[in-house]
């Protein structure tokens, strides 16, 4: 062997364990990774978890968890100069309203005293048609019951509007009712109330209550489970926006972690007031009362503002437990809650010892629960309609304001007249399933006192004055009456036939009959009115013209199908009801034709006016002596004709109706009124079945009901001729001026140029033949005519 030649290398050998080592270091590298993302993740899971409530809902603190309702009122009571106060007692009045008695010096708003001869009261903020109004002083002045003086603000005044009721309000699926209200109009007795009943150190926490939160959880693991909150005002305020209501742990870290976050974004005054406005504070009927505003109008009647010291911490109290403290059910469980309270703030120093005193004597008094007033079915959908097609506004997207023009004792009394009537009715003998609609509108204005679209609205909801068409039979014949009369043809004494007649209509031809199935010979305009006779009625049609009896028809309101045929003398052709109301109420209002309406106003989020989109609006269609004929007429139907009953029915002022009751009996009406209401009364079926109704008897009843309850305090106001009317004593029977042979006269009303001259026919006088019906006719009725065609032209007609 060379020792020359060096020994062959030899590969060094890997230690196998360091490889092994690398190997198990990567593995522990990428665990730590693992487990650092994981942790990640999950930490930012429970982060998501946490707060995607309140990122979800971030804008609901500012809003609240929900939008106010849209509110509907009601007329509100007027104070005027030398009228009789509303009601009658003032004082009555004032507590009916919510307003408190007995200060001793200038009262605050909501509140009023006795004077020597009269009332001082702090009038609230209330809506109007125009917008707000703002608070205002006033003295009244009474001698008796009668306003003798007004004073608002330091300066007389004619009258002044109270606070108009709320009567309803737009609720969603939910029913809450909703009223925000600002923390500088919340009195300081009411927020140290809440404070002591809920969480006294409020404006020293961070959110959460440390001492609260370890009491809490000591007493939960003696019970074995979530039985005890602890909660802060900045936590029951994270529950009711963001989080639900179940008693875990993990809702509880949940709202301990939100609460904290929700104090450092907001400040506390804000939170205090979101909660205020935000928890739930019981039931008034159906609906869920929500926030301080809400639960105050509906516990006492009065705003937040004005809540003293006792009715503070009632409400405080009941934050607990709204259900079992509510001082409607249990008055003693919310009376003992209520001085707890009291207490509380006494210990924190928060009042003196004789307001303690006086707040523990004063008695638990709240206002009971009056469902029905707070939802008007008919009423509260036709407001609805109406306020999108006046005024385009969607009162079901809350916050707005509708002033009506609904006054609510008339609504009560209508609908029970209207309730008692049919039940009478079927009582009676008539067939189950009655069906009734009243409807009264101030002539004046237009404007809607009492709405009654049917016998239940739990039970129909199909509103049949809105909705409904039916024939209105005799009630439609003082149009053609009136248009006889504004066109020279006929005066009141008129003579016309009554006898069987026959005409041509459609094709074929038409014998009409009178409901008695008899004929009376020659008969008076008036006697034809009064006694609804048929026959006669379609022969003045006639010798008027049908196309002049639309066109009147037309004029007076009535905008439903109608044709020139002689079956429009006896109402064939259907109308709404609210279009038979409007021809009565021109009637009553002279011959100038109101707008008939219900809601006077709508405000909207903002609190501003909303414009209507067509103005309401009056229309001269009758000259006042015209008017004056027809109402003159109809005050007979009452005296001696078809309304005649309305005597024994504690109706005796003298105000005028009209009868109507088609085939069958399947329509009954009774259309009555005076110069500052008109009411029209409809019974029948749905189905438009027959009945052995008539209008005397069905309708006219509940009309005089609901007229004798709804009397105004001076009674119902009479009409008064005008200037061009005189009046002559003439015979009933031939409707010639009275001779020594008369047996009986009556006072007539004529226009001044359509005096008759022409004595009594049957007493000695001229014929028949020479009467003032047949007579050569005047100068001065050829230039009513005209002014009748200048009326009633076509070009003015469709304008």
């Amino acid at each position: 062997m060379s020792m020359g030649k060096s020994a062959p290398k030899t590969k060094r050998r890997r230690r196998p364990g360091r490889r092994k080592k690398r190997g198990r270091s990567r593995s522990r590298f990428s665990g730590r990774r693992l487990a650092l993302v994981c942790s990640s993740l999950f930490v930012v899971a429970g982060l998501i978890w946490i707060l995607w409530p309140y990122y979800r809902l971030a804008g609901h603190f500012e809003s609240g968890s929900g939008a106010e309702v849209s509110r509907v009122y009601g007329r509100a009571p007027v104070l005027a100069r030398d009228a009789l106060a509303p009601g009658g007692d003032l004082s009555a009045l004032l507590l009916r309203l919510g307003y408190r008695p007995g200060a001793d010096s200038r009262p605050l708003p909501g509140a009023f005293r006795t004077l020597k001869d009269g009332v001082e009261v702090h009038l609230r903020s209330i809506p109007s048609a125009g917008g707000w109004i703002r608070p205002r002083l006033v003295e009244v002045t009474l001698s008796g019951q009668r306003v003798r003086r007004l004073v608002v603000d330091g300066e007389e005044s004619a009258s002044v509007f109270l606070d108009p009721p709320l009567l309803a309000g737009f609720y969603d699926d939910a029913f809450e009712d909703r009223s925000a209200v600002a923390l500088s109009a919340m009195p300081q007795q009411l927020l140290r109330a809440v404070l002591a009943a809920e969480d006294s150190t409020f404006f020293d926490h961070p959110g959460i209550s440390l001492v609260g939160v370890v009491r809490a959880a000591v007493t939960n693991l003696r019970r074995g489970g979530v039985s005890q909150g602890g909660s802060t005002i900045t936590q029951q305020l994270v529950k009711n926006l963001y989080l639900s209501s179940e008693r875990t742990w993990t809702r509880k870290l949940r709202e301990g972690f939100l609460a904290l976050l929700v104090e450092m974004r907001h400040q506390k005054p804000a939170i205090l007031e979101a909660y205020l406005n935000g928890i739930y504070w019981g039931r008034s009927g159906r609906v869920n009362l929500i926030g301080v505003g809400s639960a105050a109008q509906a516990y006492f009647g009065r705003a937040a503002v004005e809540l003293d010291l006792a009715e503070a911490a009632l409400l405080a109290g009941m934050i607990r437990s709204p259900g079992s403290l509510d001082p409607r059910r249990n008055p003693e469980a919310a009376r003992s809650r209520r001085d707890e309270v009291l207490r509380n703030m006494r210990d924190l120093d928060w009042v003196s010892d004789q307001d303690l005193a006086d707040a523990l004597a004063a008695p638990l008094v709240v206002r009971p629960v009056d469902p029905g007033l707070r939802y008007r079915g008919y009423f509260v959908d036709a407001v609805a309609h109406e306020a999108k097609d006046s005024f385009g506004v969607d009162v079901r997207s809350g916050g707005h304001v509708l002033v009506t023009t609904l006054a609510p004792g008339a609504q009560v009394a209508a609908e029970e007249a209207v309730a008692d009537g049919l039940a009478r009715l079927e009582e009676g003998g008539a067939d189950g399933g009655l069906q009734g609609i009243l409807l009264s509108v101030e002539p004046e204005t237009g404007a809607v006192l009492a709405y009654v679209g049917g016998r239940d609205y739990s039970v129909s909801q199909f509103d049949r004055i809105r909705q409904g068409r039916r024939q209105p039979g005799s009630a439609f014949k003082p149009v053609i009456f009136a248009a006889a009369f504004l066109s020279g043809i006929a005066t009141p004494a008129t003579l016309i036939e009554d006898a069987p007649i026959s005409l041509s209509s459609g094709g074929e031809n038409w014998r009409p009959q009178n409901s008695d199935r008899r004929f009376r010979g020659w008969v008076t305009a008036r006697q034809v009115l009064e006694q609804s006779i048929n026959v006669p009625t379609v022969r003045l049609g006639e010798d008027l013209g049908w196309d002049q009896v639309v066109a009147m028809a037309r004029a007076l309101g009535i905008a439903s199908r109608l044709e020139p045929l002689p079956s429009l003398a006896l109402g064939a052709f259907e109308v709404t009801p609210a279009e038979l109301a409007t021809v009565f109420a021109t009637f009553a209002q002279g011959g100038q034709r109101p707008q008939v309406h219900l809601v006077e106003g709508v405000l909207g989020q903002d609190g501003v006016a909303i414009d209507r989109r067509r103005p309401l609006t009056t229309s001269r269609i009758l000259p006042p002596e015209i008017a004056y004929l027809v109402n003159y007429q109809l005050q007979g139907v009452l005296e001696r004709g078809t309304g005649r009953s309305a005597r024994s029915l504690a109706i005796s002022e003298p105000l005028a109706g009209k009868t109507g009751t088609t085939n069958g009996g399947r329509d009954n009406w009774f259309s009555g009124y005076s110069p500052d209401r008109a009411t029209l009364v409809w019974v029948g079926y749905d189905d438009n079945s027959p009945s052995s109704l008539s209008g005397a008897r069905a309708a006219l009843p509940i009309w005089a009901r609901f007229t004798d309850e709804t009397r105004p305090p001076g009674g119902y106001s009479e009409f008064r001729a005008p200037p061009g009317i005189r009046f002559v004593s003439v015979d009933p029977q031939s409707g010639g001026r009275i001779t020594d042979l008369c047996t009986e006269g009556l006072s007539e009303a004529f226009p001044a140029d359509a005096v008759p001259t022409e004595s009594c026919y049957l007493h000695g006088g001229s014929s028949k033949q020479a009467s003032p019906h047949t007579a050569e006719e005047p100068e001065p009725r050829r230039q009513r005519r005209s002014w009748w065609k200048r009326i009633f032209s076509p070009r003015r007609r469709s304008e």
